[in-house]
């Protein structure tokens, strides 16, 4: 089996915008351990976390009849930074949210967004429109208010009161809040960092820097969802600048971009250093990098060539994999998500249901390099029998065909 096979794996997690504490990202995970262990007629258990201020930890070990794998799985935590944001008093979200909303289109990333992804365009102007129907919904109250009661006084406070009981009424049903703080976080990245944050990142660089070189893992996986595929690429643009400022090699690494928000920002103006990372990691040998895509996902960018969409020059990284969401689930579950366009866009981190091309547990605690997975065309489905051993003659990644763009729902 050779090469294609590990026994010893660490993996970072860097999550999209998600508030949710490491102890509930571990009950999630735990619960799509169990799932996974079904689909593929395998053993897997893990170990409580171990929370720290920058990651929360805990080991993962998977079997099946002839293999076993111990994955060390971290969870880059920022959770705490999204909380932050959310408590922030409602008369600083709004504006700071709609000056937000507003630089990404004078920045020119609404145009971008149109010509790569009409999809994306229109989640972007989700809160847009609502936005501007509360303000709409606000202002009728208030002229109709100053006309019933003759005050130009009364009818500001009443158009005032709706205006802000419409907002906390969109917060709590479709999340206005929590998208506008998440545009926040996002100009906030394009303009000028975040300093906590890039300090955190640069401590775990460290680590990971550290742990690719030390030959205690047969491979060191970065995996960014969403918006945290940015944080993933600044993490190993990180670690490979640290190593080469010692005078020593870049690491060998892994990073998978899956339901990648990086031209969220990669397409705005203002965004250089993002697009220089982004350059520097295509560009490195050393650094295998997937991005997977799923055209049925409107909250990520499905584009053949998202280095081209930036202007940046043309490279064999990353290999871009293109998946469907539908084939990861039952017809009934996916009948029941697909509305939801959060839900769908979280299948990309979530256990599926059945054996498919692409699968989150696979990658993150399977016994095949994430490379050769990513790069067959049946992912593991062609490599582990029905009863969860491995086959006995494994085909060499460079022998796989670069798979084509697939998904059309």
């Amino acid at each position: 089996m050779g090469d294609s096979v590990v026994s010893r794996r660490r993996v970072y997690h860097v999550a999209g915008f998600d508030p949710d504490p490491p102890a509930s990202v571990h009950g999630r995970f735990s619960r799509g351990l169990a799932r996974f262990q079904g689909v593929w007629s395998l053993t897997a258990s893990a170990t409580p976390p171990e929370i720290e201020a920058d990651r929360a930890c805990w080991s993962v070990v998977a079997a099946g009849p002839n293999w076993r794998v111990e994955t060390q799985h971290c969870l880059l935590r920022w959770d705490d930074v999204i909380v932050a944001l959310h408590r922030r008093p409602i008369w600083r979200r709004i504006p700071e949210g709609v000056l937000a909303l507003a630089d990404f289109i004078a920045g020119g990333a609404l145009r971008g967004y149109l010509r790569h992804s009409w999809r994306y365009a229109l989640f972007f102007l989700f809160p847009v429109l609502v936005f501007l129907g509360i303000l709409a919904v606000a202002a009728g109250v208030a002229m109709l208010a100053a006309s019933w009661t003759g005050s130009a006084v009364a009818g500001l406070l009443l158009g005032l009161a709706s205006f802000i009981g419409l907002f906390l009424l969109a917060q709590k049903r479709i999340h206005l809040g929590l998208l506008f703080d998440d545009w926040i976080f996002a100009r906030e990245l394009v303009r000028s960092g975040h300093g906590e944050l890039d300090e955190r990142i640069g401590r775990i660089a460290a680590q990971l820097a550290h742990e690719a070189g030390s030959g205690a893992f047969d491979e060191v996986v970065v995996i960014g969802h969403s918006l945290g595929a940015v944080l993933a690429v600044q993490l190993v643009d990180a670690a490979i600048t640290l190593e080469r400022e010692a005078g020593r090699p870049a690491p060998q690494l892994v990073l998978v971009t899956a339901g990648s928000s990086i031209l969220k920002l990669g397409l705005h103006r203002a965004a250089k250093g993002l697009r220089a990372s982004l350059a520097r990691v295509s560009a490195c040998p050393s650094v295998f990098w997937a991005d997977v895509q799923a055209r049925s996902d409107l909250i990520n960018f499905f584009s053949p060539d998202p280095l081209a969409a930036m202007g940046l020059a043309n490279r064999a990284s990353p290999l871009v994999r293109a998946i469907s969401l539908r084939r990861l689930l039952t017809q009934e579950r996916y009948a029941a998500i697909r509305l939801n366009a959060y839900k769908v866009h979280c299948m990309f981190v979530r256990a599926n249901d059945r054996r498919a091309v692409y699968d989150y547990f696979m990658l993150a605690c399977g016994p095949l390099r994430t490379e050769l997975q990513l790069r067959a065309p049946e992912g593991a489905m062609g490599f582990i029998d029905a009863d969860g051993s491995l086959i006995e003659t494994l085909r060499a990644p460079q022998a796989a065909a670069t798979p084509a763009i697939t998904d059309a729902r």
